[in-house]
């Protein structure tokens, strides 16, 4: 809602995630394997110490030594909300304000800082991160170091991929599982050489995920995320 100034569940909570939303996809271009990870994720600005969520940060790897290393950020774009004399303003960016910082040799990490918050903004904003990396899925946190609403994530994988797919963490998340297809082409002809695969689809949902927060006793809170992981077991 426009006119909330705290979050009931969490009265202290310096801003919460309305939604936080990742689908990711096996896409085969010619019998070459790439995953897309598609992330939409919501923020509601609470208080002062809250606008530090504006601050996007995205690692990626990035490595043209190595054939299998190389990932990019496509089509980012976000949207801060803000309510000015009884109407709301959209402010919107794109792609322009992301700037990239190489760590080390194999990683890089994109930096947005989403203009015009303040408490009470939401922000929203989405992108996809494209990678040639087929055979390693990336951790998904359903929980944050701030509440979270509502978390889904959905990831699809073709059956000759035999991945361990598993959900920890104390915070239980709804799960399920089906079967589909995918269909990819086999040679340059758009018309010929058509075939196709049937994949696996893993569907997780969270609701009121309660914040794992920072403490100086814990060595890394994010050990305590509930978290979905996929490890591939074998082709």
């Amino acid at each position: 809602r426009d006119d909330m100034t705290v979050y009931e569940k969490d009265p202290e909570a310096s801003a919460v995630v309305l939604c936080h939303l990742t689908t990711v996809k096996y896409q085969v271009d010619f019998l070459n394997y790439l995953v897309d990870y598609d992330v939409k994720k919501r923020i509601k600005v609470l208080k002062e110490e809250g606008r530090e969520y504006a601050n996007i940060t995205i690692p990626y790897i990035y490595n043209p030594e190595d054939e299998y290393g190389l990932e990019q950020i496509e089509d980012f774009k976000a949207t801060v909300y803000n309510v000015e004399n009884g109407k709301v303003v959209k402010t919107k960016i794109g792609k322009e304000r992301v700037f990239t910082e190489r760590i080390n040799e194999d990683y890089m990490v994109a930096k947005v800082a989403i203009p015009q918050v303040k408490v009470g903004s939401v922000i929203e904003y989405e992108y996809r991160l494209h990678s040639n990396i087929f055979f390693h899925i990336y951790d998904w946190n359903a929980t944050d170091e701030i509440p979270v609403a509502f978390a889904k994530y959905e990831l699809t994988i073709p059956v000759i991929f035999i991945y361990n797919v598993e959900t920890t963490g104390l915070q239980p998340l709804a799960s399920q599982v089906k079967q589909g297809t995918i269909q990819f082409k086999t040679s340059t002809n758009d018309l010929q050489n058509l075939s196709s695969c049937h994949t696996n689809i893993y569907t997780c949902v969270g609701r009121d995920l309660q914040a794992v927060k920072k403490d100086r006793l814990v060595w890394n809170e994010k050990d305590y995320y509930t978290k979905v992981t996929a490890e591939l077991k074998g082709i």
